[in-house]
Parts: structure tokens; C-alpha cells; sequence
């Protein structure tokens, strides 16, 4: 079993633990939030690819326990570690092309959900280095009270190791 699927499902027991009887939703109510869970992993991909700090800042939680694991294998913890990184992203990167794939959105409560997805991402540096990869991602959302928004209290960016090289015959 992937690492990713059994954190996914490590995060989603816990939180279903958390749950009260007054974060249960009706169906119809799940099948609201979970394509607001939707849209708004489209808006952070959106704000990525446009390399937009401000709109990013609006999609993640701004508290002390924000926490983000990059592909790079740096770690951010607290909302201003990680808008520093978000700045030195983007102060380092010309362009990005980063692209969502086979989203999923699970409502947990109603103040959290969470999203599982691939992504691929062409990234080109200030220094005209081309890299492309692609990984598995992992976001766990909330709601604070009186915002009605879905906010990213954690997120985890994998990158898939490369293809191996098929064996060479002697």
C-alpha cells in the first residue's frame, strides 16, 4: 500500500473520530461541499499556475498549525513559513504549468474534508531550467468558524520516482 493512501486513510479515521452528531451532513448537503472541496483545489491550481501569492493566501488556514510537505522534501510549519516559501517559489520560478488530475473530495465534518489527486507540473526556473514531474497530492481542509470557506490545513505534494529503465540483455 502506498504511503499516501495509508496517510489518507489515517487522516480520515481521525477525523471521522472528531466528529460530533452536529458536524453530520445530509447527502445532498455532502454533495454541495464536496464540489466546493472541488472548486476550490481548482482555484489553488489556478493560483499556482498564475503564481499568485495573494490568491494563494486566501486558500490556506493562516494559523500556527498549517503544515506543508513539498516534493523537494522541504516542510513548512505556520502560516508565515509557508508564505515564505510561497514567495521564494515564486520569486525562483519563470513559469508553471501544473495540472489536476483524478481529484477526489471527501467531506468529513462539516468544518473538514479532505481531496486526493495526481498532478503533472512543468516548471521552468528564472535560470531557464526545465523540469517536469508529476506526484500524488493529499490536502486536508478545513472551516473556521464564520467562513464559510474551505481552507488548506495540510497539504502533502509527493513526486512519482522516476520510470526504471527496462534491463539490457548481455
Amino acid at each position: 500500500m502506498r504511503w499516501s493512501r495509508v496517510i489518507a486513510v489515517a487522516g480520515t479515521m481521525a477525523l471521522s473520530a472528531c466528529a460530533g452528531q452536529s458536524d453530520q451532513l445530509s447527502m445532498q448537503d455532502r454533495a454541495v461541499e464536496e464540489q466546493a472541496l472541488h472548486d476550490r483545489l481548482r482555484q489553488w491550481e489556478r493560483a499556482m499556475n498564475a503564481k499568485n501569492t495573494d490568491s494563494l493566501a486566501g486558500l490556506y488556514y493562516q494559523g500556527p498549525e498549517v503544515t506543508v510537505a513539498r516534493p523537494s522534501g522541504r516542510r513548512t510549519r505556520g502560516w508565515r513559513d509557508e508564505q515564505l516559501a510561497q514567495a521564494e517559489f515564486v520569486a525562483r520560478t519563470a513559469n508553471i504549468n501544473l495540472a489536476v488530475q483524478s481529484l477526489t473530495a471527501d467531506v468529513i465534518t462539516g468544518r473538514f474534508g479532505l481531496t486526493t489527486f495526481g498532478y503533472s507540473a512543468d516548471v521552468t526556473d528564472t535560470a531557464e531550467v526545465r523540469t517536469l514531474y508529476a506526484g500524488q497530492g493529499t490536502a486536508v481542509w478545513t472551516k473556521e468558524p464564520g467562513d464559510n470557506n474551505w481552507k488548506i490545513w495540510a497539504l502533502q505534494l509527493s513526486q512519482n520516482a522516476p520510470e526504471a529503465a527496462p534491463p539490457r540483455r548481455r
